[in-house]
């Protein structure tokens, strides 16, 4: 069996607290590879800092544009909310939004609260830890322009170093590519991002655009060697370009306004057929805590203890909120997206843990879950309750969550019908629930503020745990038909047929704890309480999807990664994004 002689580079030690990295030159040490005719799956990431997916649209550099040939590629791809450079470029290695990673500062180390011990402090490492973890064979490398996040991110890798300039990265490459056998290889290019902090973040800015075009080449030279490698027939390879964020015409970043968010990503393969994804964002918030204080559970022996208000939205109280009335037209229809998770407060004591949501109020209109006039819906252990209240008296009608752990649409509709109300619940686009009400819908009118997640409530056995968007509400009493239609349908242009009964539609958030009414009617915008987690997802709907409509964002990289090299992700690992190539497998599944 012939016998092929590749060298491996030997990187020297990374001082994290270093300023200047001292790369020495590479030594070389030889080993025997048997040649194999297995074709090989294997994964280059080139991260370009500061590329602007609206910027890549209009100007198209070569190198690039003539990739998208072969590509799923997408303008308008998401960064974590956080754009700043520990946030961004964490999310992108860690598949985690910077809400669960907290690594937003220059240290690259999470900023855990100490003061929130039950809090999401999960265990966030790179695909390249993952990778190793789970086959150490796997060769991995990593050439950087930061030495940070090398030290605190990638020092599983087998070969890793941190270069002053993005053409010593380019050439590092080239020569790692011409001598090494690697699997898993990962660059970062900074100058694109030096280049938009000096006059803005757009093409017309020169500075941007020539170290769009040098960065280009660079990806050219890179890719060139990669394809003239001696065994490339045997290796099947995925080349990203993305971004840990983009960045401002005037030259700004860490923010959360689109400009800042919006990137470029592209996914290549040379039997991929050109595929531009598209699909509908969907912001959402987590609902989570309660009022400060300490709380005893269900068995009168544990305590917990909340420092400071939880996160909830609501509308004003007052007139303002009265739109929200039914008995304001006789009708009203409200319709909202919520993915519950799992218990993390009371969770190991009785009644509790797992999805099991007991009296904890998830939304509604009223003071509390008493007897007050008004309405909300609460947990009832593994089901939901609408409950309706005269003041005196209370009504319920139970249904179903839909699936726990994943997202669902719900809708609430109130009729009058004669001096008594016909409530119906819909999940997923599908009636699941109706009971007429013994009261009329003037009897639960009142000046409360519309909330989304808690009030007060019984909360010996479960706190609001969930995440929730796009709240519309109608001053209609929409029907089956029409529920089923709206379900999988985001926006509602002036042309739609009901655009005249929208009330309001939270679908945004601005200045962090505003959620916005963005339907353009006088209903109020929300304010969110406490220390708000945002997050921007693909759009969630309950219908079938085209294989090319995928809202493409950075905590997708680290599934495709995994997906490519055919390596399992392991479930309790709770990757944020999802794979997207599977809908491509007919392309390359030969």
């Amino acid at each position: 069996m012939k016998k092929i002689f590749i060298g491996i580079l030997i990187s020297s030690f990374l001082s994290v607290g270093c300023t200047k990295y001292d790369n020495p030159q590479p030594s070389f040490e030889e080993y025997e590879q048997e040649e194999d005719a297995v074709v090989r799956n294997k994964v280059l990431v080139i991260a370009v800092d500061g590329l602007v997916g609206s910027q890549i649209k209009a100007y198209q550099p070569t190198v690039i544009a003539k990739m998208l040939e072969k590509s799923k590629y997408s303008f308008i791809a998401q960064a974590d909310v956080n754009t700043n450079d520990p946030a961004g470029m964490v999310t992108l290695l860690t598949g985690y939004p910077s809400a669960t990673h907290k690594v937003i500062s220059e240290s690259y180390l999470p900023d855990f609260d100490p003061s929130d011990p039950h809090g999401d402090n999960q265990f966030t490492p790179s695909f390249i830890y993952r990778l190793e973890n789970k086959d150490s064979k796997k060769n991995t490398s990593a050439i950087m322009r930061n030495v940070a996040l090398t030290g605190n991110f990638l020092g599983e890798a087998d070969f890793s170093t941190v270069e002053s300039s993005d053409e010593a990265v380019k050439s590092k490459a080239v020569d790692f590519l011409n001598s090494n056998n690697p699997d898993l290889m990962l660059l970062q290019f900074s100058e694109v991002q030096d280049a938009g902090k000096d006059g803005g973040f757009v093409v017309s800015n020169a500075k941007y655009k020539t170290a769009l075009d040098k960065v280009d080449g660079y990806i050219g030279e890179i890719k060139t060697a990669l394809e003239t490698r001696s065994n490339y027939a045997n290796e099947n390879w995925l080349i990203v370009i993305c971004s840990a964020q983009g960045g401002t015409p005037t030259g700004s970043y860490g923010g959360s306004t689109a400009d800042e968010m919006n990137t470029f990503t592209l996914y290549y393969n040379k039997d991929f057929v050109s595929t531009e994804l598209n699909a509908d964002p969907m912001a959402t918030f987590f609902a989570n805590g309660y009022f400060a204080g300490t709380y005893t559970h269900y068995d009168g022996v544990a305590r917990r203890t909340f420092s400071e208000i939880g996160v909830r939205a609501q509308t004003p109280a007052g007139a303002e909120s009265n739109v929200f009335n039914p008995s304001a037209t006789g009708e009203l229809t409200f319709e909202f997206k919520m993915k519950l998770r799992e218990d993390n407060f009371w969770g190991g004591l009785s009644f509790s843990g797992g999805y099991r949501n007991y009296y904890n109020y998830f939304l509604g209109k009223d003071a509390s879950d008493g007897v007050n006039a008004g309405w909300h819906v609460r947990g009832l252990d593994m089901a939901l309750e609408l409950r309706v209240q005269n003041g005196s008296g209370t009504e319920t009608l139970s249904f179903s969550r839909g699936t726990d752990g994943q997202w669902n649409h719900f809708a609430i509709v109130f009729k009058a019908v004669g001096s008594r109300t016909l409530a119906t619940i819909y999940v997923n686009g599908s009636r699941t629930a109706s009971k007429e009400l013994a009261y009329a819908v003037s009897a639960f009118q009142n000046t409360e503020p519309l909330t989304m997640g808690f009030n007060t409530s019984d909360t010996r056995m479960a706190f609001v745990n969930a995440d929730m968007s796009d709240v519309r509400v109608w001053n209609k009493a929409l029907d089956d038909n029409q529920i089923d239609e709206l379900a999988c349908t985001k926006w509602i242009g002036d042309d739609h047929a009901l655009k005249a009964n929208l009330v309001a539609y939270y679908t945004q958030f601005v200045n962090g704890n505003i959620w916005e009414n963005t339907a353009n009617t006088p209903a109020p915008d929300m304010t969110v309480s406490g220390h708000p987690n945002v997050s921007v997802l693909s759009n969630f709907k309950p219908c079938s999807t085209a294989s090319a409509e995928v809202f493409l964002q950075n905590i997708d990289l680290f599934p495709q990664v995994f997906y490519w090299m055919d390596i399992p992700a392991d479930d309790n690992w709770n990757l944020a994004g999802t794979v997207f190539l599977k809908n491509f497998e007919n392309e390359f599944r030969k």
